[in-house]
């Protein structure tokens, strides 16, 4: 959950959720992840997703320790802190609780439908924009381009999109 420094020499590439500003690295756009909000048959109990007034339900949510990030921050806007009856700092946990029918949870749609889970139509939350960072000195690495290239098509295939794997370096 913490960003790792790629300046410090332990990392060789990261994916970041925001785009880096430091001048040694590169940031090469990644898919776009779709997010939404997801149930399971288990918790709506029959009930149809669209008719859903999410005031009234339970919310299983990101930590707020995560400050303002963007699915904190449509919660708020929304008005629905109040409604959270479960956190976590693990997108995998929310998952997991979804699954078991504890609430309704903000996810990323592909892992989601994998999971079984069943989209809240109503939800609006905004996209994630995911960046491949790398160190501007290995750019040319071979072996490190490989990896790049390899980790681009896994993720754009993951995430189920005809996107161009890597858009031009920022």
């Amino acid at each position: 959950n913490d960003i790792a420094n790629l300046n410090a020499g332990r990392t060789d590439v990261a994916i970041r959720m925001v785009q880096p500003h430091e001048e040694s690295l590169v940031a090469r756009r990644l898919p776009v992840i779709r997010m939404g909000l997801f149930a399971s048959q288990s918790y709506l109990a029959g009930r149809n997703p669209h008719s859903l007034t999410l005031a009234s339900e339970d919310l299983i949510w990101l930590d707020p320790a995560y400050g303002d990030i963007a699915e904190n921050l449509w919660l708020i806007a929304q008005g629905l802190e109040g409604q959270v009856c479960f956190t976590s700092s693990s997108v995998r946990s929310l998952q997991t609780a979804a699954v078991a029918g504890v609430g309704i949870a903000p996810l990323p749609a592909y892992a989601a439908k994998a999971a079984g889970l069943v989209e809240i139509p109503q939800s609006g939350l905004p996209e994630r924009r995911p960046w491949l960072v790398f160190h501007r000195d290995t750019r040319t690495t071979p072996r490190q381009q490989r990896v790049r290239h390899w980790i681009a098509r896994q993720v754009a295939a993951s995430f189920e999109t005809v996107d161009v794997l890597l858009a031009p370096a920022t």
